[in-house]
């Protein structure tokens, strides 16, 4: 917003400066001048938040549907909280109001008799190519003029870096989030979850259950999990949640690092998450206490912390399964099965077990996986067009606006070179040619700072439910460095009109 608006107004101000000087020979004060960008400045900030209100109350409705839909919520609405409105509107001016103090302070600073004629050219000087001759020598006339305007407008460069880095960085921030949700799904299902059915139970089971579903036709491999939801407690901290058991030989639910290194469950001790481990304040060897939240036995019993494991989802624990049995004085008990089968083959197994009596559910692996990509999917899909949105509008409006003013100062020199024998079109590439270098030299600086909101954006994605990996696939650069391209492009196209309508006889009138 303050960027925008800083060129935005200061192009203002450089087209109306002789209405300023104007105002200021009638008895305007430097106050009243200044104040009227600052106010102009207000109402396009005030007439923003209202368009944001709108727009982001649209997104939120949009992701409440999703949310009760995927999980069945049955009072869920999107409504207005006051706090947070006036937070975002506060901001929102505070930056609107900055960009537009520069451009008041440069209306406050012109002097009436300045104004009234054109302003004195820039100093010259040489440009760190010129100490270079074998380089500057073999440059184009266009070239050089580009360099040395870049040279002599430094901070109006910058700001065009500026803008289309920003531009990029959003892009990269939007596609990153698709890159590491890809990729913690793939990891989670390709390597941590690899059965292609399980079998959940409405009570407990002991292993002739496990036994009798080994010998039905096309199952591969059958292992038992046990899932108990306990309060752990840590001396004075304490946190609901679920311990699962596992078989020590376990294939078809493993416990990885998100390293890839796979970890070893004992045969007594527990494994905690690394978000677990933090809320507790417990490390290996420290001892906890479980206490079940359900069921006949209600007595705490202590166990030891053998290893903490960085996991992408959820927030639990881990024992081997006989060993949970045995806090639940059984010798033991499961209440789920994962299934491997035959390749084309788990459609009927399917089928088979949904007549067993006692059986909750059985749930296809891939089911689950298309579920959680279509509705991640939806969410990200959402989010991406508001990035690409926004970085449109950040690019296109610095790059167009930027340009605009060069234009201003520009255009009798331009002029002066169409009267001299130069076509519009190649008066025009001095312009395109300059936004070229200035785009590409904002995707490369785009590169780091999207790469530094990503990794700060997913350190907040750290919930009990999961943790999103940092994962950037080098396609996503390529893909927002075409994006931002494109909209340098449009900004260009826009320019260009401006660059075909330029009036000579009139650019070229003596200014009084």
């Amino acid at each position: 917003a303050a960027m925008i608006l800083f060129v935005l107004l200061n192009l203002m101000v450089r087209i109306e400066r002789t209405q300023i000087g104007l105002l200021k020979a009638f008895g305007y004060s430097n106050r009243a001048v200044a104040f009227h960008y600052i106010e102009y400045g207000f109402i396009l900030g005030v007439l923003g938040c209202l368009s944001g209100f709108i727009v982001g109350q649209w997104m939120a409705n949009g992701l409440i549907r999703m949310y009760v839909e995927f999980y069945q919520f049955p009072i869920l609405e999107s409504r207005i909280y006051p706090e947070v409105l006036f937070r975002s509107m506060g901001i929102t001016m505070v930056f609107s109001l900055l960009g537009a103090l520069s451009a008041a302070l440069r209306a406050a600073a012109i002097q009436p008799a300045e104004a009234m004629r054109p302003e004195a050219p820039q100093a010259a000087h040489k440009t760190l190519l010129e100490y270079f001759p074998a380089v500057w020598t073999r440059l184009a006339f266009t070239w050089k003029m580009i360099l040395r305007n870049l040279e002599r407008n430094r901070v109006r460069a910058m700001l065009s870096i500026s803008g289309v880095a920003v531009s990029m960085g959003l892009l990269i921030m939007g596609y990153c989030m698709l890159d590491a949700m890809d990729y913690m799904l793939d990891f989670q299902f390709r390597e941590v979850q690899r059965e292609d059915l399980r079998v959940a139970f409405q009570r407990e089971h002991g292993k002739e259950t496990l036994y009798d579903i080994e010998r039905f036709d096309h199952v591969r491999r059958a292992e038992p999990v046990l899932e108990y939801p306990f309060t752990m407690h840590a001396g004075w901290r304490k946190k609901d949640t679920v311990v699962t058991g596992l078989p020590a030989d376990a294939e078809l639910k493993r416990l990885i690092n998100v390293d890839g290194q796979e970890v070893a469950i004992e045969s007594t001790g527990l494994v905690l998450s690394d978000k677990l481990a933090r809320e507790l304040a417990v490390g290996p060897g420290d001892t906890v206490l479980l206490k079940p939240l359900m069921g006949r036995i209600k007595k705490e019993k202590s166990v030891t912390v053998s290893r903490v494991a960085q996991q992408y989802l959820g927030s639990g624990a881990y024992m081997d399964i006989e060993a949970l049995s045995r806090i639940l004085d059984e010798p033991f008990v499961m209440n789920a099965v994962l299934l491997r089968t035959e390749e084309g083959s788990a459609l009927e197994v399917k089928e088979h077990l949904k007549g067993i009596a006692d059986i909750a559910s059985v749930a296809f692996a891939d089911e689950v996986l298309q579920s959680l990509l279509s509705t991640l999917a939806q969410s990200m899909k959402m989010m991406n067009v508001t990035m690409l949105i926004f970085a449109g509008v950040i690019a296109f409006s610095i790059i167009y606006n930027v340009t605009s003013v060069a234009l201003a100062e520009r255009e009798r020199e331009l002029a002066s070179l169409r009267v001299l024998g130069l076509t519009t079109a190649e008066v025009g590439r001095i312009m395109y040619y300059e936004n070229f270098l200035l785009g590409a030299m904002g995707i490369l600086a785009g590169i780091p700072v999207g790469y530094g909101i990503s990794k700060w954006l997913i350190t907040m994605y750290d919930t009990d439910l999961f943790r999103m990996p940092f994962y950037i696939n080098n396609r996503t650069y390529i893909w927002c460095a075409v994006i931002t391209g494109i909209f340098v492009i449009m900004a260009n196209g826009a320019v260009w009109r401006k660059v075909r309508r330029l009036d000579l006889i009139e650019v070229l009138k003596e200014r009084e």
